[in-house]
């Protein structure tokens, strides 16, 4: 299906191509939150699939700089992680996966614990971020509904482009407020920003 570009909530804006180099953006129009874009374009899907209808696939918010092994979210990735969970609370997100790592259960965890949803974490390695691709990915394709992936900045674009048509940017490390809405079943991918700017990327990322 086509992606129309009337839609946006106040906090989102829309890039017109995820494979561009140079992103512009649409004048948004205001709409409640993403929940309401799933209703308003018919997205939504009985929960009796065997596939996935939509997915939905972020970065962990912001980390702070403790503990070093394993960091916890800083002030403003609590902020960061608290709006995402407002703009999903209504979208009725069925399943959530994170890694092991604390800073992508803490972006999940606001949400989760609205929802009542236990998060299912999938182990990333240092060095095999494909092979990590690849067992996301076999957990999303045994899941239904609606599913939220929490990921990092090394997977997230290889996770569009393996459930939809579109190849973005890899996300910059200091990226944290970008949202993917894909349709695997169409192929087709929204990519979205919600919360506070983030800093101005470095050369081959965004």
């Amino acid at each position: 299906m086509a992606w129309p570009r009337w839609w946006c909530s106040t906090c989102c804006t829309w890039s017109s191509s995820t494979t561009s180099a140079s992103r512009g953006t649409e004048t948004p129009h205001p709409i409640a939150s993403v929940a309401a874009l799933i209703i308003g374009l018919g997205l939504a899907a009985p929960a009796a699939l065997a596939e996935p209808s939509l997915v939905i696939v972020v970065t962990h918010s912001e980390r702070a700089g403790e503990p070093a092994g394993d960091p916890a979210l800083s002030p403003e990735g609590r902020q960061r992680a608290r709006q995402l969970a407002d703009h999903l609370a209504s979208a009725n997100v069925e399943a959530i996966i994170t890694t092991q790592w604390r800073r992508t259960q803490e972006t999940a965890a606001v949400l989760a614990q609205r929802l009542g949803i236990e998060v299912q974490p999938v182990v990333t390695r240092r060095g095999e971020a494909a092979a990590h691709i690849d067992e996301v990915l076999a957990a999303v394709h045994k899941l239904s509904g609606l599913v939220l992936v929490v990921g990092h900045s090394n997977t997230v674009a290889g996770m569009v482009a393996r459930l939809s048509a579109e190849r973005p940017l890899a996300l910059c490390e200091t990226s944290h407020g970008y949202l993917f809405l894909l349709n695997p079943a169409a192929g087709t991918a929204l990519q979205l920003r919600y919360g506070a700017a983030d800093p101005p990327p470095a050369a081959g990322c965004q």
